[in-house]
């Protein structure tokens, strides 16, 4: 058993950007010791801080995440806005009611997180997706 100094000593050594070598020389213990010292303090911090969800944040004018407007700029129904990207991006609604929750969850580098911001979006605007096609 460590002395309860020693046990905070190690973390407070490691936040000082030593290494775990520096920190076993300092207080005279093995570096792999010091290594669960500095990660057992980091574990304990990690359970006590409140978890919190992550909001993505509209990064763009239109109030869609890069993401979001690279898919419905680019993806399977971008033609239903207009053959150039400034024809697109005045038809960004268009493009998006075009697709079916599923089609839009199937493009490439698209969750749900993305399908979700994107049916928001829709919803602000009176438009949502198109129907399913088993409804």
């Amino acid at each position: 058993m460590l002395a309860p100094d020693v046990e905070t000593a190690a973390p407070n050594l490691r936040a000082q950007g030593l290494s775990y070598r520096e920190i076993a020389r300092k207080l005279d213990i093995d570096a792999i010791h010091a290594r669960d010292l500095c990660r057992r303090h980091e574990r304990q911090l990690r359970a006590a801080a409140p978890v919190t969800r992550v909001v993505r944040r509209p990064r763009s004018k239109r109030g869609l995440s890069a993401r979001a407007m690279k898919v419905l700029l680019h993806g399977t129904h971008a033609d239903a806005g207009g053959r150039s990207v400034d024809e697109r991006m005045g038809n960004l609604g268009q493009i998006a009611a075009a697709y079916r929750r599923t089609e839009l969850l199937a493009e490439p580098r698209i969750g749900r997180i993305t399908v979700d911001e994107i049916e928001a979006w829709l919803a602000l605007r009176g438009l949502g997706f198109r129907a399913p096609l088993w409804a």
